[in-house]
């Protein structure tokens, strides 16, 4: 199917939460505030309905909504990439079409999960079905502790050679292998993002078009400059807040927090986690305090 001609984006993309007054219903009010906020910060790109945004959690009825508020809020198509995400090729394709329905040009899907592709064929079989059901263009993801697999490189680099997918987010944390997919950039066109924490002058070095950081929902215009001039004063403080909001086993609670001290949202984090302790609040109050 011939793919819609996006725009590539470059830079930060936020890995949007999702504001919520309770675990089924959307605060539509608070979102609607937080896609302008961000926005107003001049990022390059904005992912609803990924992992720091629950997208997987919700139900239909919220997702819906959610996908629904953010596009009507950002009115830029061209920086939206939405998470499809979901335990197996056909629910991920319910996702992909309501998606397209409602005017997406971007899609992002990791593996299945629960039951996870056992070889390559699996994986390759998942993510040209769903890249071969729409003209959108797709962002893989590839989440290994969410999804029990890594995407393998080879899969990765052949959906980029077939032109299945130019895009792909990597939170694995495993360095070598982000920077040798995006060595085979030249060969391929894949556009690399990094999901984990940002070394911005090492990104740049290595040809990386992007990285998607979960404080830039609190810091965008902050994030986005360092983008553009990234050295080692601008480094050092986006290090600061990274270790402050993320931790080994909570990665999202400090962003919900913090963003409820500006005004935007509350903590509510969907059942079962739990809010972040009172030293973590403490610590993320004086970054925000000093910061925003």
């Amino acid at each position: 199917m011939r793919k819609m001609s996006n725009i590539p984006l470059k830079g930060i993309i936020v890995p949007l939460v999702t504001p919520l007054s309770s675990d089924t219903q959307l605060d539509k009010r608070s979102l609607r505030k937080l896609v302008r906020h961000c926005v107003d910060g001049s990022v390059q790109g904005i992912f609803p309905g990924g992992t720091s945004g629950f997208g997987p959690l919700l139900p239909q009825k919220v997702w819906n909504d959610l996908m629904e508020t953010v596009l009507e809020e950002a009115g830029d198509t061209s920086i939206l990439m939405a998470g499809a995400m979901a335990p197996s090729t056909v629910l991920s394709l319910e996702r992909v079409k309501i998606l397209e329905k409602m005017g997406y040009r971007r899609f992002v899907a990791t593996t299945p999960f629960y039951i996870s592709p056992k070889n390559d064929e699996e994986h390759r079989r998942h993510f040209f079905t769903l890249s071969n059901s729409t003209s959108m263009e797709m962002v893989i993801y590839n989440i290994p502790i969410c999804t029990g697999v890594h995407i393998p490189e080879t899969i990765v680099n052949e959906l980029s050679i077939k032109g299945a997918s130019k895009d792909c987010k990597d939170s694995s944390g495993d360095d070598a292998r982000f920077e040798r997919l995006c060595k085979k950039s030249d060969e391929t066109g894949l556009r690399m993002y990094m999901g984990m924490k940002p070394d911005i002058k090492r990104l740049h070095k290595i040809g990386a078009s992007g990285c998607v950081p979960i404080p830039a929902n609190v810091f965008p215009s902050l994030f986005s400059s360092v983008w553009l001039e990234p050295n080692t004063e601008n480094q050092s403080l986006i290090d600061n807040i990274w270790d402050v909001f993320v931790k080994k086993n909570d990665f999202l609670s400090a962003t919900l927090y913090a963003l409820s001290l500006v005004g935007i949202g509350s903590e509510h984090h969907i059942s079962p986690y739990s809010k972040s302790d009172q030293t973590t609040k403490h610590s993320v109050k004086r970054v925000v305090e000093k910061y925003f």
